[in-house]
């Protein structure tokens, strides 16, 4: 693995570490829930397997690892495989934050029973636009390198990507906000 990832790897990792208090392992276990991760996950890996063959993820896969002077084929290939993979990650978080408002609103008799739902609405949300944005997104861009034809290709690219998160973000709090005030009245 080239030294330029290796230093970004530790870069995110100790910012992520500041952001959100890391150094105490406690402070760690509110951010994994489970069910969050793998509905993420869940979701890019089958939505991956069903728009491009096992054999040709797994090729993929394994060139971002050895880094050979890749074909444009090769690296054609492995820029719509994770650019795909970034797509459908920000969809993951899009389903799992409406799986968590609607579990929101199916708990408005127990207020106890709300912060646990917008959890897994939000945390799902995290998990996609970490792995979709920063994880999938830079690796479809290390492919689109190598290929001449996308080097021009339109800068836009993302901005629905994180144009929906922010959205849902507000879609969440709105909820939040109408269920607390609901509590009050």
């Amino acid at each position: 693995m080239p030294i330029r990832k290796i230093l970004v790897i530790i870069i995110f990792t100790i910012t992520m570490s500041g952001a959100i208090g890391l150094h105490d392992i406690n402070n760690l276990l509110w951010l994994i829930d489970f069910p969050s991760l793998l509905l993420v996950l869940g979701l890019v890996i089958a939505g991956t397997l069903w728009s491009f063959s096992v054999p040709q993820v797994l090729d993929s896969v394994k060139l971002i690892f050895t880094k050979p002077t890749l074909s444009e084929q090769q690296a054609s290939l492995g820029y719509r495989i994770f650019t795909r993979m970034s797509e459908l990650a920000i969809g993951a978080g899009m389903i799992g934050t409406l799986i968590g408002v609607i579990k929101m609103l199916g708990n408005m008799d127990d207020p106890s029973a709300l912060g646990p739902a917008m959890a897994v609405a939000l945390l799902t949300l995290f998990y996609s636009i970490v792995l979709g944005e920063i994880v999938f997104r830079s690796i479809a861009n290390d492919f689109s390198v190598q290929i001449p034809s996308l080097l021009h290709r339109d800068h836009q690219q993302g901005r629905l990507t994180m144009h929906l998160p922010l959205w849902t973000i507000l879609v969440v709090g709105g909820c939040f906000v109408v269920l607390w005030a609901s509590t009050l009245l």
